[in-house]
């Protein structure tokens, strides 16, 4: 290509009668430019080699990968970790369940429930919630959940069936948690958030 540029130069200037020193002047400024582009483009190469192919290549490689995968890795740990959690409290309300412990304050008010479990660190209202139409309460007791001190309330379906309703305060641990329902044991565990409250029904 800088061939036939020449050639093309030359001939041009020699059209136009160009003084030959003149001519000589704007090849040499030429053949620079060309030079100077070439050493840029070298120069990138070279650093890039240097990054990648020289002694350090090896660890800043490792580097770019994780820039690009950790936070991958961290959503995809997150996710585990929080369906590790929601079987964990689902296996805990189900084994609760099925011991079937007598209540240790018997009513059918929330408020009276509220006001005589003082060691709660929150309130039981009636919770409204889809899944827990047909509902009467009947009593409850304390327990704990994951460690956390929690009311077990005795709930009797319209069809005369008696489930368990898991109440606590929602703590950062429980935060994080969807919604979700799991078979444990041949029972059915919903759990969800609401009004600043954690709650698991097994039924």
């Amino acid at each position: 290509m800088s061939n036939n540029f020449d050639k093309h130069l030359r001939r041009h200037y020699s059209d136009q009668s160009l003084a030959p020193e003149v001519m000589q002047r704007l090849l040499e400024m030429q053949s620079i430019q060309a030079n100077v582009s070439s050493n840029r483009f070298d120069a990138i190469v070279n650093s890039f080699k240097e990054l990648f192919i020289g002694p350090q290549g090896v660890t800043v490689f490792a580097l770019v990968l994780v820039l690009l995968f950790a936070p991958l890795l961290v959503l995809n740990n997150a996710g585990v970790s929080q369906q590790n959690l929601l079987s964990n409290i689902a296996t805990e309300v189900a084994l609760n369940h099925h011991k079937q412990l007598p209540s240790d304050f018997v009513t059918e008010s929330y408020f009276e429930l509220t006001t005589a479990m003082d060691k709660l660190d929150f309130s039981i209202n009636k919770p409204l919630h889809e899944k827990l139409t047909g509902y009467q309460l009947t009593g409850a007791r304390y327990c704990s959940l994951q460690g956390q001190i929690a009311g077990q309330l005795k709930l009797r379906h319209d069809s005369g069936e008696l489930h368990t309703l898991y109440v606590t305060r929602l703590s950062e641990k429980f935060k994080g948690l969807n919604e979700s329902e799991q078979e444990i044991d041949g029972l059915k565990v919903s759990s969800w958030q609401a009004d600043g409250l954690f709650l698991s029904l097994a039924r």
